[in-house]
C-alpha cells in the first residue's frame, strides 16, 4: 500500500488551488481587442470607458503568469521527487502481471 508524506499532501493542495486560480484567473481576464461587439456595446470609445479596468487586467495578467510558473514548476519539482516505481515488466515477469490482469476478465 502507498502511504502519503505531509508534503505530497500539501503539494497536491497547493496544486489544486493553483490550479483552480488559473483558470478563474484566464476565465476572468477580458481580451487584447474588443472587436465589433465592443463598439457596437459602446466598449472603450466611450470618455468613462477608455481606461476603466486597465491596471486591474495588467495586475490580473501579472498574477496569472507568476501563478502559472509557480504551477509547473511544482509539477516538475513533484515529477522530480517521486520515487521509481519500476520498469515495464518484459519477458518472463510480463507472464505474472498477465495472470494478475487475467483474474479481472473473468469477472465480467
Amino acid at each position: 500500500m502507498i502511504t502519503m508524506t505531509a508534503i505530497q499532501i500539501i503539494m497536491m493542495i497547493v496544486l489544486l488551488i493553483l490550479g483552480v486560480f488559473l483558470v478563474v484567473a484566464v476565465l476572468m481576464q477580458h481580451g487584447k481587442s474588443q472587436g465589433v461587439s465592443g463598439t457596437i456595446v459602446g466598449g472603450s470609445d466611450t470618455y468613462y470607458g477608455s481606461d476603466k479596468g486597465a491596471k486591474s487586467d495588467k495586475l490580473l495578467a501579472r498574477l496569472t503568469t507568476v501563478v502559472g510558473i509557480v504551477f509547473v514548476v511544482i509539477v516538475l519539482v513533484a515529477y522530480i521527487a517521486q520515487p521509481d516505481y519500476g520498469n515495464f515488466p518484459t519477458g518472463a515477469e510480463w507472464k505474472n502481471y498477465s495472470d494478475y490482469f487475467s483474474k479481472f476478465a473473468e469477472m465480467k
